[in-house]
């Protein structure tokens, strides 16, 4: 299976940074490599099946956070209160978390107005010029921030990670 350059510049940042979940958090990892446009980078807790899994899509060179149990089906239409028929029946606290970390908060106390200029410029080259180093680095920063929310909302996600809610 041929895997494009750019998908394993993810698979590399996304690991490297990620260490802690393995190293600290002691979750399993899973790669999912394709020979299309996404790929799956998954941290699981091996008895409650709760994962972390990190959506990599190549076409924009983003990555998107979702945090569930691997068990729990996401119905195809977001946001859940636009289509609550959809979403009525999902009990899952480790997905009901996901929806409610304020993620369009942190990501502006994260990137100042020149980072994100810079981080825009970055994905614009990866994008349109297949600028490989301008993947590396914008799929850094990425990797920054989700280390950046992940460590913040730590204690919450991991009592429910491990299967210790409150």
């Amino acid at each position: 299976m041929r895997v494009d350059p750019i998908t394993e510049i993810f698979f590399e940042v996304f690991v490297e940074k990620m260490r802690f979940l393995e190293n600290e958090w002691r979750l399993a990892r899973r790669e999912d490599k394709s020979e299309y446009m996404f790929a799956d980078l998954i941290y699981f807790d091996e008895e409650t099946d709760n994962a972390i899994i990190f959506y990599f899509e190549l076409r924009d060179n983003t990555v998107i956070l979702y945090m569930q149990n691997r068990k729990t089906r996401r119905p195809d239409v977001f946001p859940p209160e636009a289509f609550p028929e959809a979403w009525r029946d999902i009990s899952d606290p480790l997905l009901d978390l996901s929806l409610r970390l304020p993620f369009r908060k942190e990501y502006r106390e994260f990137f100042n107005k020149s980072r994100l200029k810079f981080f825009n410029e970055l994905q614009d080259r990866a994008i349109m010029q297949r600028d490989l180093e301008a993947a590396r680095a914008s799929l850094e920063i990425q990797a920054e921030f989700y280390v950046y929310l992940l460590r913040k909302y730590q204690q919450d996600i991991l009592s429910i990670v491990k299967g210790k809610t409150r």
